[in-house]
């Protein structure tokens, strides 16, 4: 089977950072995907470790926070959507109803006079 994996949606929830040293010096530290590495953000070079991890936690609330209230945003628009069309269906089913409850009827009137 061809398992596809879910899509990342709060990629700094699960981001690494790594900070290489190279013939030049430190390089800037790179906030990086899990699995992928691809890059989200890259910090000065300059940075101490427990900066960095400051500014990392500090951007996983507030992405968390936003993602949360883009999650609640879409939960009440397609409720109100659902809730729309369900009305909708109502109105046809009833009307669906009342036609099948007139055929009825008449065909009960004809077959009634042919009985007769």
């Amino acid at each position: 089977m061809n398992e596809k994996k879910p899509e990342v949606l709060i990629p700094l929830a699960a981001a690494h950072v790594n900070q290489y040293t190279t013939s030049e010096g430190k390089s800037p530290w790179e906030v990086q995907e899990n699995e992928t590495n691809g890059l989200l953000a890259t910090l000065p070079r300059n940075f101490t470790e427990a900066e960095v991890f400051r500014v990392l936690h500090f951007a996983r609330k507030f992405e968390l926070l936003a993602f949360n209230i883009g999650m609640t945003k879409m939960k009440k628009e397609a409720t109100d959507y659902f809730n729309a069309e369900k009305k909708k269906l109502i109105r046809v089913i009833d009307e669906l109803t009342k036609a099948n409850e007139k055929l009825s009827e008449k065909l009960g009137s004809l077959i009634g006079e042919q009985e007769g």
